[in-house]
């Protein structure tokens, strides 16, 4: 073989080399890619499964609070169980709405006197997440 064949075979092997690399790192990225987005299944999850436990723990420390057989008692089991019902992702929704009704309701506290079209703009939207809110839980 001469030397320019052999030259020649090698470089061959060199850019098959490089392919089965590439191959093989374009392989794991898509792999890492994949479990990229099982994690973020599962964080959801567990997100949407600890907004609900807190929700439920909430409404049967209240329960607790309550008189068996008068009304409020009967409101507060009646609340248990739709929340119950709701699931896990009804109960994140929630949280998040109630989370922004917080912040902007302590936006809104902050705002000077004579911001009357952002002043406006934050009532119309808390309002609109404190139905969404409700709406949620009822």
């Amino acid at each position: 073989m001469s030397e320019l064949e052999e030259t020649q075979r090698e470089r061959d092997q060199y850019y098959s080399d490089v392919q089965y690399w590439r191959e093989r790192a374009l392989a794991a990225e898509a792999e890492n890619a994949a479990m990229d987005q099982e994690r973020s299944r599962y964080r959801l999850e567990a997100m949407k499964l600890a907004a609900h436990v807190e929700r439920l723990s909430d409404l049967e420390c209240a329960l607790s609070g309550a008189y068996k057989g008068t009304e409020e008692y009967d409101d507060k089991l009646h609340a248990l169980r739709r929340a119950i019902d709701d699931g896990p992702e009804t109960s994140l929704a929630r949280r998040d709405a109630l989370t922004k009704i917080e912040a902007l309701s302590w936006v809104a506290g902050k705002l000077p006197c004579g911001v009357d079209i952002t002043a406006r703009y934050i009532a119309n939207r808390l309002e609109e997440l404190r139905r969404q809110a409700e709406g949620e839980q009822s």
